[in-house]
């Protein structure tokens, strides 16, 4: 019987991920850091919520 491995973990992937956007956002100014979150929770400029997209 051979050892069953694993193929994805969440974790690890989480994790990742999480790092990436640290070094993303640690080279944004706060201005672009207000606009990137706001992307993301889907708020427009004028303060309108939108249909959260997968970006």
């Amino acid at each position: 019987m051979h050892p069953k491995t694993k193929v994805f973990d969440a974790l690890v992937e989480s994790r990742k991920w999480r790092e990436r956007v640290s070094r993303k956002i640690a080279k944004m100014t706060p201005t672009q850091e207000l606009a990137y979150f706001n992307r993301r929770r889907g708020v427009t400029p004028s303060g309108k919520k939108t249909l959260a997209r997968a970006t």
